[in-house]
């Protein structure tokens, strides 16, 4: 499943991609998770056109409220 989150500000445009991956049942990842996120982040800065894949520029706090978006859409009533 996947989820996009655009932000623009001052930094110019900010998407982040989150990937959530789910395993078949009794099979974890290496640290015994049952789901994994895969996060992208693409930065086009003000006034260019191309993206640039750029992890840093997101904040955490800017990926969590990405991952908690995307965990309201399809988590259970």
């Amino acid at each position: 499943m996947r989820h996009e989150k655009v932000i623009k500000d001052e930094r110019g445009t900010v998407t982040i991609t989150v990937d959530l991956h789910s395993f078949a049942a009794y099979t974890t990842d290496a640290k015994g998770n049952e789901y994994r996120y895969d996060i992208c982040v693409l930065h086009i800065p003000p006034r260019k056109r191309n993206a640039i894949i750029d992890n840093t520029i997101a904040t955490p706090s800017e990926i969590l409220e990405a991952k908690l978006e995307l965990w309201n859409k399809i988590k259970p009533c």
